[in-house]
């Protein structure tokens, strides 16, 4: 609510009633469900237990990882509240943060070729691409660590910001180095990687325990990365702006890609309780226009 610090999103409180503007979230559901009386519900909580701290590159003192206690216990809370009554539901698991495009289209490599062939750098073939870690070593970039979406506007860039070749700025040298928060470095990415794997084990493990249906988006998501998703004859895969999914900020889907993910949804529960629900036509919702 109102500059509650229980809340969980700052834009929170334009939902709440005027007589309850600190209500916690969990509160606000409670109220929801005993107005309402909702027989079915879909349940994605969890994405952002991981992606504050990788969006930040670890360096956010404010988005850490959340703690598989915490975690556990405040989705258990949100669940019993939404299945007051008997009501059934979806819930699905959190994705590979590290498969959207924000943590995949500026890459080590590419950089390291860009930065090696900039005849503006002295001894030029000899550089290569260092970064600061969360840790604070300073040490090359490999292709463990991910580079993020927002390191594109500074890389080959003064402190100050002002623009140079690509190379002679941010991340050529040791002496001055990508800092932390432009990149998820391979502990980071690591540390992202297994609080995720132990926060689905908790969501599959409500869902077995419920008998709730499941969409694994994690699973989802990995095979769409890998191969691409086609539907209707149209190819849509994970890269920035090209790929049809994924929005201009490199994490959040377009229409087009929380289409699917509807459908996905859809696919589960008709898995789980038997039904038949039609799924939608995807491509008649639009991915990224371009000009």
């Amino acid at each position: 609510g109102y500059n509650n610090p229980l809340g969980f999103n700052p834009f929170f409180e334009r939902l709440l009633p005027a007589a309850t503007p600190t209500a916690t979230y969990l509160q606000y559901v409670q109220e929801r469900v005993a107005t309402l009386k909702p027989t079915f519900f879909t349940n994605w909580l969890g994405n952002n237990d991981v992606l504050g701290y990788a969006t930040s590159g670890g360096a956010d003192p404010a988005s850490p990882l959340s703690t598989v206690a915490d975690f556990t216990t405040k989705y258990q809370a949100v669940l019993n509240a939404l299945t007051t009554g008997g009501a059934k539901g979806a819930l699905a698991t959190i994705p590979n943060v590290t498969n959207v495009p924000f943590f995949t289209t500026v890459r080590v490599a590419a950089i390291k070729t860009a930065i090696r062939a900039n005849a503006a750098l002295p001894n030029a073939s000899a550089a290569s691409l260092y970064i600061r870690t969360g840790a604070g070593v300073i040490r090359e970039a490999t292709d463990a660590d991910f580079l993020l979406l927002t390191s594109s506007a500074v890389i080959g860039t003064l402190p100050a910001g002002a623009p140079l070749p690509v190379g002679v700025g941010y991340s050529a040298t040791l002496a001055n180095p990508l800092p932390s928060q432009y990149v998820l470095d391979s502990d980071e990415a690591a540390a992202v990687l297994t609080r995720t794997t132990d926060l689905n084990t908790v969501i599959r493990t409500e869902a077995a325990n419920r008998g709730l249906a499941l969409f694994d988006a994690n699973m989802y998501f990995q095979g769409v990365a890998a191969n691409g998703y086609a539907t209707n004859g149209v190819n849509n895969t994970t890269s920035f702006i090209t790929g049809n999914l994924f929005s201009l900020d490199g994490v959040h889907p377009t229409p087009r890609g929380y289409a699917l993910i509807a459908n996905e949804f859809i696919r589960a529960v008709n898995a789980r309780y038997g039904g038949n629900i039609q799924q939608v036509n995807a491509n008649d919702y639009p991915g990224i226009l371009l000009p």
